[in-house]
């Protein structure tokens, strides 16, 4: 009855009726001994039938992990670090240039309107020019800080961008009207 009813209550993960770790049966009857499952015979093993995920196993992939987020971290302080560096040189110009919008944070749009980045903007000069092109009226220089849509293509690519993953912490342009600057 106690397995019945917890049949009931518990929504299967799996569609077959062969034993499964944490299943009613083990919930009611307490768990297997040692290299047997109950209910399927003699033959099979947990570990032929589920594969082995030793402790070992798990403390090698938390460890990787741990590494990889220290990486990624360090990876975010080096591109923010960097932004606020750059963004300090290009506010110091703003002030030079009173018309200059240099130094503002901005929102990247695509031509659907759509955020795909964050960034600070460098430059409006018109004379400056950045990846082979002068900005002209056209244009804003731009530090892209965080790839809201890392796969978004560049409307500008050059050999080491294409997408806006590519230009997380490097200069881009981009067109005037799809750069919004952020309310301060």
């Amino acid at each position: 009855d106690k397995i019945r009813d917890i049949k009931l209550t518990q929504q299967s993960s799996t569609s077959s009726s062969i034993a499964s770790v944490g299943d009613a049966y083990e919930q009611v009857m307490g768990r297997d001994r040692t290299g047997r499952i109950r209910g399927i015979g003699t033959s099979p093993t947990p570990k032929s039938l589920w594969g082995s995920r030793s402790t070992q196993k798990l403390r090698q992939d938390n460890d990787s992990l741990k590494e990889k987020i220290e990486a990624l971290e360090e990876r975010m302080k080096k591109i923010e670090s960097r932004g606020n560096n750059e963004s300090s040189a290009s506010v110091c110009h703003a002030q030079n240039k009173k018309d200059s919008l240099a130094g503002r944070r901005v929102r990247i749009l695509n031509f659907s309107g759509k955020v795909v980045a964050s960034g600070i903007l460098m430059s409006d000069d018109n004379d400056n020019v950045v990846m082979g092109k002068k900005l002209g009226g056209e244009y804003y220089e731009v530090s892209i800080l965080i790839a809201h849509d890392p796969t978004a293509s560049l409307f500008i690519k050059d050999a080491d961008r294409k997408n806006m993953n590519d230009a997380v912490g490097s200069h881009i342009i981009w067109f005037r009207e799809y750069v919004e600057l952020e309310d301060d």
